[in-house]
């Protein structure tokens, strides 16, 4: 028999079937042995030598047939596996196919949504108005020069709110001032088109619309060159509402076209507003 352990459920058998086997062969040596006996011993045992060989026999006969047997079951529980390799091959090529699937579809998306149309850019989701802290008590301010007109209190709050670290409360600072007129209203708004949150800065390009207030101009420009396409979006509705500009602007367009376009806008906003082309003007710190 071969001397590596066969593999699968028959291995237990074929090594039971080895052992009776050897057993086998160790009695058929004691037969061969006491034919070396006097004949008067083997007169004597004639018979019975006759009858063992027969047991023996019948015995290896035995022992051959669950051999074979042994050997259909592993056959079969190999051809079950080869069965089971082959299904899960078939399931694994069927993923992969449905991946490839899901992967074009993720790719025809992305290209219909940089083809929007660009009069109906998607809207800014609007996040949850977190709850706003206790207004901070209002402390009776110093009495102002008279050179100097009183600061809003309302408006101080507000802009201790847009200091706040939660982005939340920066951005319910941020659509309160878009009711306002004043200056210093749009000083403020100007700079939380700086803020580090793009929800915040969305909101106050968009402030700065409802503000009509030229001054804010420069900080809209600036925002053409924003790294969220939606904070594009809206600072070029809000260009538009405020000069009246059709130049062209595709906040949907590369990196180098937009830059292009920016730069564009810049010099002719310099020209109308009569300042030398790279400089801020006013609200544009």
């Amino acid at each position: 028999m071969n001397d590596a352990a066969p593999v699968g459920p028959a291995s237990a058998d074929l090594d039971r079937l080895e052992g009776r086997v050897a057993a086998l062969a160790r009695d058929v040596a004691s037969v061969a042995a006491s034919t070396t006996r006097p004949a008067t011993v083997t007169d004597a045992i004639a018979d019975t030598t006759a009858s063992d060989v027969a047991v023996l026999r019948d015995r290896l006969d035995g022992a051959l047939r669950e051999a074979a047997a042994a050997v259909r079951r592993e056959s079969a529980t190999r051809e079950l596996l080869e069965a089971r390799i082959a299904a899960a091959e078939a399931r694994i090529a069927a993923l992969q196919s449905r991946l490839a699937d899901l992967a074009d579809k993720a790719a025809a998306d992305a290209v219909r949504r940089t083809e929007m149309p660009a009069t109906a850019p998607a809207p800014t989701p609007e996040p949850p108005t977190p709850a706003l802290p206790p207004p901070a008590p209002v402390v009776d301010p110093p009495p102002a020069p008279a050179s100097m007109p009183a600061i809003d209190p309302e408006l101080q709050a507000l802009a201790s709110r847009l200091k706040d670290p939660a982005a939340g409360v920066r951005f319910t600072a941020v659509v309160a001032l878009g009711g306002a007129t004043s200056p210093l209203a749009v000083d403020l708004l100007v700079a939380a088109v700086r803020d580090r949150e793009s929800y915040v800065r969305d909101a106050a390009v968009r402030a700065l619309r409802r503000t009509g207030s030229l001054d804010a101009v420069p900080a809209v420009i600036r925002a053409l060159r924003d790294t969220d396409e939606f904070v594009r979006w809206s600072a070029r509705d809000t260009l538009r509402a405020l000069t009246g500009t059709t130049l062209p602007f595709d906040p949907a367009a590369s990196q180098a076209d937009r830059e292009a376009k920016a730069r564009a806008i810049e010099q002719w906003w310099a020209k109308e507003r009569g300042e030398k082309p790279g400089t801020s003007g006013p609200g544009g710190r």
